[in-house]
């Protein structure tokens, strides 16, 4: 088993060095056979001599610019028997490798993506940010370019990456075409560290707007409605992750999984209708008092960096 990852980058060097360096500190812990590709996607500055620095990184040229253009052109130059498409303005998080073999591995899945983490991005912009994950989330094909990774076979099935989309709506072309091949995953495990850049220069709603409408006008009329973008590249280096508002959001997002957990517990138990639910499905009832459980467990330990222990009195064994 043997996975490539493909890093498009167009005037990137500011951004290029910390992505790598998250690769290939994540390989190091796991005994699996990779290869990293940077595709340098008609850059204009020094993106091509950063990755250069990098022993044992392929780099290839693309000088047909576009996000399109360059994921085609890793993918033709790849060895590996998974795909997995990183954005170089983004960094995998601990243990990205071992979700990612997991959640792939299962039957019928032919890709696996996750949600990105905007590590200079205030927690409240992130929280607005996750709930649109949570919503794309209801879509079976939902998937996100910038963190994502691929069978092969699958690719080769679908005739690889569509280079008519040069930026928006290529998500969407992408997990829809996929989709009848195998099944898409989408997951919140498998997040990435990535750039907010695009968000401060135009907006959240701006974007979030134009992301969701290209999104929905891909689906139902095979083309984005907006065919232009503006290339945001900040010209100071890529900044370190903010660990306090990254505690933060987890704790929240921790957080807001225990109280939707307790409000069906509340529903099961405390109405004529969850108690006949509850009746019939007692493994279900079972297994959110274990979800309840591990989560409030998670909150504890993000919170006091220890685990939970009964002799502290919060919380009973269910």
């Amino acid at each position: 088993m043997k996975i490539s990852f493909i890093i498009p980058a167009y005037n990137e060097e500011n951004y290029i060095g910390k992505c790598l360096e998250a690769i290939l500190n994540e390989t190091k812990n796991f005994p699996i056979e990779t290869e990293i590709i940077v595709v340098n996607n008609a850059s204009t500055d020094g993106t091509k001599a950063v990755a250069q620095n990098f022993p044992g990184v392929k780099i290839i040229d693309e000088s047909r610019k576009g996000v399109g253009f360059a994921r085609q052109a890793g993918f033709l130059a790849s060895t590996g028997d998974d795909i997995a498409y990183i954005d170089a303005d983004s960094q995998l998080i601990p243990g990205w490798i071992i979700t990612a073999m997991k959640k792939i591995g299962k039957k019928n899945v032919v890709a696996v993506s996750g949600p990105a983490i905007f590590r200079d991005l205030p927690i409240v912009t992130n929280i607005v940010i996750r709930t649109i994950y949570y919503l794309a989330y209801c879509l079976k094909s939902f998937a996100i370019g910038a963190n994502l990774i691929i069978k092969r076979s699958a690719l080769e099935k679908i005739g690889g990456i569509n280079t008519a989309f040069e930026f928006y709506g290529d998500d969407a072309d992408l997990g829809r075409s996929l989709s009848k091949v195998g099944r898409v995953v989408f997951t919140f495990s498998l997040p990435v560290y990535t750039s907010g850049r695009r968000f401060k220069k135009e907006g959240l709603l701006t974007m979030g707007v134009k992301y969701q409408v290209n999104y929905i006008w891909t689906l139902i009329f095979n083309k984005p409605l907006t065919k232009t973008h503006i290339d945001v590249r900040p010209q100071a280096a890529a900044p370190e992750p903010n660990k306090t508002n990254l505690n933060k959001l987890n704790n929240f997002l921790l957080g807001a999984k225990a109280l939707m957990a307790a409000a069906v517990l509340v529903f099961l138990f405390h109405s004529p209708a969850g108690t006949v639910m509850a009746a019939r499905a007692d493994n279900q009832v079972d297994h959110v008092f274990s979800y309840t459980k591990t989560t409030i467990r998670k909150i504890h330990f993000h919170h006091y960096h220890k685990p939970l222990t009964y002799g502290q009195g919060v919380i009973p064994d269910f």
